[in-house]
């Protein structure tokens, strides 16, 4: 059981973490390469498609790294799973009102939109990397077993 529960922290922390560095790398950048009108279209079907597997892929990281810690005591699981966990609280506490104002029906201006857009990128960077040092703690975690 252990050793289950260990892998399912580190395929969805490395999940996660390899979706976040992509749409922080390439996918959000392309858009905005586009002119903030295109980007905003492109970003609402995206963000709609991402947020629910990204957020479960934290949870399930996080749960199953709280209980591998549990059974064995090795801090090292809970903070790789707390790292990638955190991204959770993160997105409520700071992106949800940019969140909600890009998914909004009423489209900012073209100014507004890039700002929020700019604003939203910085702030998933952040997540970027919580998920990517949580991410390398379980990986090298899982190596030293």
């Amino acid at each position: 059981m252990e050793t289950l529960l260990e892998v399912i922290a580190l395929l969805s922390s490395g999940l996660f973490a390899g979706a976040a560095l992509y749409i922080t790398v390439v996918d959000h950048p392309a858009r905005m390469s586009q002119g903030a009108s295109f980007a905003l279209q492109e970003f609402r079907p995206s963000y709609k498609r991402a947020a629910p597997l990204q957020a479960s892929l934290a949870v399930i990281c996080f749960l199953s790294s709280v209980v591998v810690w549990r059974l064995t005591g090795r801090w090292a699981w809970l903070a790789g799973g707390a790292l990638v966990g955190a991204v959770v609280p993160f997105t409520f506490a700071f992106m949800m009102s940019t969140n909600r104002l890009l998914l909004d029906a009423a489209s900012p201006k073209d100014e507004e939109a890039f700002r929020l857009l700019a604003k939203w990128a910085r702030l998933h960077a952040v997540r970027t990397c919580l998920s990517l040092l949580g991410f390398i703690v379980l990986l090298v975690q899982s190596i030293q077993g």
